[in-house]
């Protein structure tokens, strides 16, 4: 199978994290009570935070080991077959994302530089394994499962069915899907992701305006169009040019159906004989 241009980057960033978590491991092992000791004096000269306990027992550094030789397999796994091993790539984010937050929560608690020191070790991994794996994720369809489905919500919120048109988006919804598939896939990888990401956004909407646990495509299509409505005109600009960044999405793609345009008077086929 062909990768995609952001399949192999993320295939190329796998390779890195295989060296970086494998010598990490094996610097653990042997010398991992030096990590804390070497912290510690830094942090003594130069900072005076509290300094960690050095107490750095064989316990958890196996456990760290054992973590470190399973994200390293991890990495080896999804670089070998990525089509076959996406979702390792999951557990890997998992891992990052815990050693992340739980680092800055022990910062915050106890001051002490070596909490600070992981966080920020650990916290970068993370993001960029996030942005890439992210990039990466739709593979030749540009858009996943989740966003085409946010798509299709819009459409049939803001073109529904016996609305002012004869046909509705629930009529076109998949040749809707196919042109803008082709759409998307056209677009720089910069651009595409800022797609992507406002998608997202405005699923999450509901959620953080109305404090109910439903996203846009859990609200009912009638709530759905109303809200919609709403937030075309609502004070804080930045949302109204969200909508009206999406629409573009949902309605050029389906005034661009044969057997719409007919229902509206437009014949493409004559424009082509002209």
């Amino acid at each position: 199978m062909e990768l995609t241009r952001e399949e192999r980057v993320f295939r190329a960033w796998m390779f890195i994290s295989i060296g970086l978590y494998g010598i990490a491991g094996a610097f653990f092992l042997f010398w991992g009570d030096w990590v804390p000791r070497c912290i510690n004096a830094f942090s003594a000269r130069f900072v005076n935070l509290p300094l960690y306990p050095d107490s750095e027992g064989a316990f958890w550094r196996v456990l760290s080991v054992s973590m470190m030789a399973m994200i390293t397999w991890i990495a080896l796994a999804v670089y070998r077959d990525l089509p076959a091993n996406r979702p390792l790539v999951s557990v890997l984010l998992l891992s990052k994302c815990c050693s992340t937050g739980l680092y800055a929560v022990f910062f915050i608690q106890r001051h002490e530089l070596v909490y600070l020191v992981g966080a920020l070790t650990d916290g970068p991994l993370f993001l960029i394994t996030w942005v890439l794996w992210y990039a990466a994720r739709p593979g030749a369809r540009c858009l996943d499962r989740k966003e085409e489905q946010i798509l299709l919500a819009l459409g049939e919120a803001m073109l529904p069915c016996g609305g002012a048109f004869p046909a509705g988006y629930g009529d076109v919804a998949e040749a809707c899907l196919t042109d803008l598939r082709q759409l998307v896939s056209a677009q720089q990888v910069a651009t595409r992701l800022f797609t992507r990401v406002v998608l997202r956004t405005l699923d999450l909407l509901p959620i953080l305006l109305t404090l109910r646990p439903h996203t846009l495509r859990g609200v009912p299509l009638e709530e759905r169009s109303r809200w919609l409505a709403r937030l075309e005109t609502h004070w804080f600009t930045p949302f109204r040019l969200l909508v009206l960044a999406l629409k573009a999405y949902t309605v050029l793609p389906f005034f661009n159906q044969p057997s719409v345009a007919r229902t509206i008077g437009y014949d493409p086929e004559a424009r082509m004989r002209l």
